[in-house]
This record gives C-alpha cells, structure tokens and sequence, in this order.
C-alpha cells in the first residue's frame, strides 16, 4: 500500500511539475519574443528615421494610470565616422549617460561585422552610408529586470504550488491505495479460491478415466480427456504460482544466493522433461554468481525459464542457459530453437494469460501466466527481464539483476 501511495504521488507530483515548466517557460519565453519584437521594430524604425514610433501604454492597473510615450524607455543614436570616431551622439531616457561607454561598444558592434546584436544591456541595429554609419543602442535594462522578475516570482508560486499539490495529494493517493488494495485483495481471493475449487473435480475425473482405461482399455477419447485434465492441474498450479506471487509469498526473507547452485539443481530436476522433448541444456555458468534475494523465488524463475524453453524448443535441439556478470548486474540467458517465432512483440509475451503463436501446437499447456510470473520475480529483485528474437528459429529470454 505505500508503495502504491508512493508510486502515485512521484506520478502525479512528475506531471504536474512538467506543466508548471512548460506554463512558466511558454509565458516567460513568450514575453521574451515580444521583448525582442519591440526592439527590433524601434530599431528599425528609428534606423528609417520614422519619428513617430509610439510604445502602446498597459491598461490601467492597482491605481496607475500609464500614458503612451514616443520611445522606450532609454535609448542612443549615434554617428560614426568610417575610422570608428563618433561624429554626433543623441542620449535619451537613460539615467546614468556619464557611465557609458560608447567608444569601446562602438568598436565591439564594428568589430562584430553585424548589422543586429547584443552588447551589455543594450540591443543595436546599423546603417552603413559613404561617409558614416549610424548606431542606434536600446537599453533593455527595465525590460530584461522585470523579465528577471516575473520568472522569479513564477518559480516562487510554481513552488508554492507543487508543495500545496502534494498536501491535497495525500489524502487523495491514501484513498486510491485503498481502493486498489481492495481490488487486489478481491481478485487474489477469486484466484485462490476458484483454484482450489478445481482441484477436487479435476481429481475425480483424473481418477475416473484412469479407471475407466484399467477396464475398457485406452482409446484417444480416453487420451484426450486425460490430457486436458493434466492441463486443468498445470493452470490451477500456475494460477497459485501468479496468487503466491501477488501476496509476495516467495519472498521470504532476502539473503545471499548462490544463482549458479540453483540453475545447476533445477537444471537436474528437469532432466528428464528435457530429455521427453530429446533437448539437451547446455549451462554457462563459470565462477560463483552470488546475489541478494529471495531463494524460493529464483528458484521459481529458472523454472519457468527452463519448463519454458523444454514446451516450446524444437525437438532434437539445445537449450543454452548461460549466466554473467555485468558491471552491477547479473545477466541470466535461457535461449532455444523454435520452428516459428510468437506472432507478437516480444514485451507482450509478459501480460498475463497472453499465449504467442508457438504457444498453440498441439499437446502445449501453457496458459500465458508463466512469463508473467517471471517478469513478477524480476522485479521483485529490482531487475528486469525481455524476449528477444536474434533470428527467425532462436527465441531468447534475458534477465539482468542488480548484484547490488
């Protein structure tokens, strides 16, 4: 329960904070272009010698009454010999001329051979003539201040927010674990109950037809009957198997396992399965692999990649189990031979109850919950698993845990 709680709050906490950025980015960045708009269209108007540039006034606002004005707020126009001297200079709306440099911005905005740009505080636009070049610098010290200022206080409120977020989040995530624990609880009693209410059933109509066989003889009605109630008993035991997993019953208490001993001591048990199929298993597992976590639990993993691999691996053929160390990681492979590969995207063969193509010959009794147990198991260990498919007959299970 609180790890869904946890899980909801991260979730809903992520989205929420991409879009307070993205809000307060797109206002910030939108005030910035037209910040940029506004300059340049003073710029170019004043480089025409258009006079009547009017800066539009904001409406008014908690008691000031703003006029229109006929300029920004400060700006330069300058003359400029051919030799960099400044012929004529026109200073306007700035509050400290004294403090300007002009001659060193002049020889920055020459040398940058470019009629638009940025030097300091101020943007500039030129005109080149025979004689002279005119300069005109816009001081966009206010503009850019009160840009500064608006992010400011939109990050102090975007904050402000996300913690007001994650207090009204706490109730709502508490309520919704519930909810969700509720539904888990209902879904994994239907389970354990409709499985252990097969049981009985399937064991008198095992018992029957075996005894039926004893009397009349075995015919392929009698064969198939026998074959659906075995697999009646692999889904029942499966479905405890995805029920055990759902109340982590496998889990134990975590500790040291040797992985290599545990592949090596399935592999044993399954011999005789694999050798039913005419699979030989081939185990790559050079020195002690030792991670921490749940021994039952792995040992239920390799099981399901070996039964895995025997149902469906081409007969005739080798199965290679092969076992590695990756950085932090230990990397367990299971890969076969198929005559066809499944019919879906590999990360689909993990959704319970979903079978690919090669899951459906004849004489198969998978029900599509095995793999989903796996992939439950592996991430129980905070590791993950894939399928993958290196060719059209070779289908490989890989599985990376964390060795840390």
């Amino acid at each position: 329960m609180k790890q869904f709680r946890r899980r909801f709050i991260v979730n809903a906490m992520l989205a929420f904070t991409i879009l307070l950025v993205l809000i307060i980015g797109g206002i910030v960045l939108m005030s910035y272009i037209q910040l940029e708009r506004d300059a340049d269209d003073f710029i170019n108007q004043m480089l025409k010698d258009t006079r009547e540039f009017v800066v539009l006034a904001a409406p008014p606002m908690f008691g000031y009454q703003p006029e229109t004005r006929m300029a920004p707020a400060g700006f330069c126009d300058l003359s400029v010999s051919a030799e960099g001297l400044i012929l004529r200079q026109d200073i306007r709306g700035i509050s400290e001329p004294d403090r300007l440099d002009l001659t060193s911005m002049v020889e920055n905005i020459l040398s940058s051979g470019k009629e638009r740009g940025k030097v300091g505080i101020y943007k500039f636009g030129l005109t080149s003539g025979a004689d002279e070049t005119r300069i005109i610098l816009l001081d966009n010290s206010v503009q850019m201040q009160a840009l500064y200022s608006m992010l400011r206080s939109a990050c102090m409120i975007g904050m402000l927010c996300l913690a007001l977020m994650f207090l009204i989040l706490q109730p709502i995530a508490a309520h919704a674990a519930r909810a969700n624990l509720a539904s888990q609880e209902r879904e994994r009693q239907f389970i354990t109950n409709a499985s252990h209410e097969m049981k009985t059933p399937v064991a008198v109509i095992q018992s029957n037809i075996e005894a039926m066989e004893l009397m009349c003889g075995e015919t392929k009605w009698s064969r198939n009957i026998h074959h659906q109630a075995l697999r009646l008993n692999h889904l029942i035991a499966q479905l405890l198997l995805l029920e055990r997993m759902d109340e982590q019953a496998l889990r134990g208490k975590a500790g040291p396992v040797d992985l290599a001993a545990i592949i090596q001591n399935v592999s044993e048990d399954m011999q005789e399965l694999l050798a039913h199929r005419g699979l030989t298993l081939r185990l790559e597992a050079p020195g002690a692999r030792n991670i921490r976590g749940y021994q039952e639990a792995l040992v239920q993993l390799i099981h399901i990649l070996l039964d895995n691999a025997a149902r469906y691996a081409q007969p005739d053929t080798q199965v290679v189990m092969k076992l590695s160390c990756e950085h932090k990681a230990i990397r367990l492979v299971c890969e076969n031979q198929v005559v066809s590969l499944p019919n879906c995207p590999p990360e689909q063969l993990f959704a319970r109850f979903h079978r690919g193509g090669i899951a459906r010959q004849e004489g198969d009794m998978g029900c599509g919950i095995g793999l989903s147990a796996a992939g439950s198991i592996a991430a129980l260990h905070r590791g993950r698993i894939e399928a993958i498919y290196p060719d059209e007959h070779t289908f490989r299970i890989v599985v990376k845990l964390p060795n840390a």
